[in-house]
């Protein structure tokens, strides 16, 4: 039994959020604000999804700084922007974003509450360092398929960062392991009361 939404579920959100993201780049655009509340459901087995409120959404390349608050969706590069900086728009935004959301939705807790946390920073050592540095903790409820695509598109450096894209080439491989039982118990901790709304 697990916290986040069943995995068939998931992947078939995936599918949908990273053609949508997909086709978006291939005009130009970039979401800005991918995340659960931007998600609509329009059937209960997640064959119609559809990618709303495009508020934020503004053309590859445009200048743009910081939100005044920093969510767990927000990318690293934009977490270090002083106040008055600014930095081009590009869909390496969208594919962090969605990366973030993959977590949420798979394990229902987010990975940190913000990609300067802890638990940010020790995702950050063990991604620079996988054979050195102990794997986080929450990360061990995803086959070695599934952390390899939520590790590039959470890539902290957003030129190496996998486009949206990746997630549809993943759909065919297991992305969780089997639970056992009071293992979700622990993993309900981990984080928190950060959980995906």
């Amino acid at each position: 039994v697990g916290f986040g939404i069943a995995e068939l579920q998931v992947k078939r959100c995936a599918l949908q959020l990273a053609s949508a993201l997909e086709f978006m780049g291939a005009k130009g655009l970039v979401h800005r604000d991918v995340k659960p509340e931007n998600v609509l459901l329009l059937d209960l087995e997640c064959r119609r999804v559809k990618l709303t409120d495009f508020g934020l959404s503004c053309p590859q390349g445009t200048a743009i700084e910081a939100l005044p608050e920093n969510l767990p969706y927000t990318a690293p590069e934009l977490c270090r922007l002083g106040p008055s900086a600014r930095l081009p728009a590009q869909p390496s935004l969208d594919a962090w974003a969605l990366g973030v959301l993959l977590f949420c939705v798979l394990t229902g807790f987010f990975p940190w509450h913000t990609a300067a946390d802890r638990h940010y920073r020790d995702f950050e050592r063990w991604h620079r360092s996988p054979r050195v540095r102990p794997r986080p903790p929450h990360w061990g409820r995803f086959t070695y398929e599934a952390r390899e695509m939520l590790r590039g598109l959470l890539d902290p450096d957003p030129i190496r960062r996998s486009p949206a894209s990746v997630a549809m080439a993943h759909v065919k491989c297991p992305w969780l392991e089997p639970q056992e039982p009071g293992a979700a118990r622990a993993d309900r901790t981990l984080l928190g009361s950060s959980h995906c709304r």
